[in-house]
């Protein structure tokens, strides 16, 4: 993790200039599908909200990537409120830049709050 991004401002700061250069990349995972294609969005909705992103969404960070088969990086979580077809949702999204590409944003997770994998979700009194 770079002290560069320590600051959740300075990190904010770095993803608008990402965001609005498209020099960002979604990973792709089942919920970050699942979420596009439910909700119709494209990389450009991606990229507004991010512009929209501000440090009293945080959740979690800064954190060092902790996984020993991805490269280092600084990785913040934010809980961001959106309007999406005339209701407000809460978007859980997790953001890391690279140490070794800090020109580039990569979004871990960007999907509603609480989606949670079929294996994680268990019904109440099961």
């Amino acid at each position: 993790m770079l002290d560069t991004y320590k600051s959740v401002r300075t990190f904010i700061s770095v993803v608008k200039r990402l965001a609005r250069e498209q020099k960002f990349h979604l990973v792709s995972t089942k919920k970050n599908k699942r979420f596009k294609g439910l909700y119709h969005w494209r990389n450009a909705d991606i990229g507004d909200t991010l512009m929209k992103l501000a440090s009293n969404h945080r959740l979690e960070g800064p954190n060092e990537e902790t996984r020993a088969d991805k490269p280092p990086g600084t990785v913040y979580v934010f809980i961001i409120p959106e309007e999406i077809d005339g209701e407000l949702k809460k978007l859980y999204v997790k953001l890391k830049i690279p140490d070794d590409n800090p020109e580039r944003l990569l979004i871990l997770s960007f999907h509603e709050e609480g989606d949670f994998d079929d294996k994680d979700f268990v019904l109440p009194g099961m």
